[in-house]
């Protein structure tokens, strides 16, 4: 946008881009913290009122991020899981420039009831290792993993700390089992009670659920996972939207 368009923008725009260029003029990071909002309407030469506006229109795409009590900084990078292939949480977290770690909720040896049977090809009644994990990217909860494992594939998975250890390293490393493609399926939820005190987010936001099949080299199916994540702290992206 040139100099001549943009003072005929409307005044939110005007901070949208005013905003941008600052952030581009200065060098600010992910985690950098903008000035007060009495010197960016200086600089950029907008109303409080069209500043908040912009600040608004770039928290909404995830350039800004507001911190109550502390102030508005450049969003962090998100960590992205592309549909279809296998996912490693650490990784795309190391990625994004973030520390991951994961909190073990649930770790249990449970039998599949007709669902999680028709899920993972197996007959119900079959013994399964249910793991839930809140995986955390800086200590920021991202994801609520529910995993449930074909226990016939790997009798003794559930004898793991899986808090510092990957579930797939160990299937490969203790087992020889390759996770190598994935089914999945996004759609739109509410967060539950009990995923809103998980993510430390409100009851009733919306939130990403993701249900998946997670099948080895052998084409069998290991795994069943349903995550549920907040569209603001994490991507869920298909190979065509890269």
């Amino acid at each position: 946008m040139n100099p001549r368009e943009l003072s005929c923008a409307p005044a939110r725009d005007k901070a949208v881009e005013g905003l941008r260029h600052y952030l581009e003029s200065h060098g600010l990071e992910p985690g950098d913290r903008l000035p007060a909002e009495r010197e960016l309407c200086e600089k950029i030469g907008v109303s409080r009122t069209a500043l908040r506006g912009g600040i608004a229109q770039l928290r909404s795409r995830h350039v800004l991020e507001s911190r109550p009590g502390s102030g508005t900084y450049v969003a962090r990078m998100r960590p992205i899981n592309v549909m279809g292939r296998t996912f490693d949480f650490s990784e795309a977290v190391r990625q994004a420039g973030r520390e991951p770690s994961s909190r073990v909720v649930c770790a249990q040896v449970v039998l599949a009831d007709e669902a999680l049977g028709e899920r993972l090809e197996v007959r119900e009644g079959t013994s399964l290792f249910h793991l839930r994990r809140v995986r955390l990217a800086d200590a920021e909860p991202l994801i609520i993993d529910d995993s449930y494992v074909n226990r016939t594939l790997c009798p003794g998975v559930e004898d793991h700390d899986f808090s510092r250890l990957a579930l797939y390293e160990v299937l490969l490393s203790e087992y020889a089992i390759r996770v190598v493609y994935s089914m999945e399926r996004v759609t739109v939820g509410r967060l539950t009670p009990e995923e809103a005190h998980l993510l430390e987010a409100r009851e009733g936001q919306a939130a990403l659920v993701l249900d998946g099949t997670e099948r080895s080299t052998a084409d069998d199916v290991v795994e069943y996972l349903h995550s549920v994540t907040l569209p603001g702290r994490y991507r869920i992206a298909s190979v065509t939207s890269l």
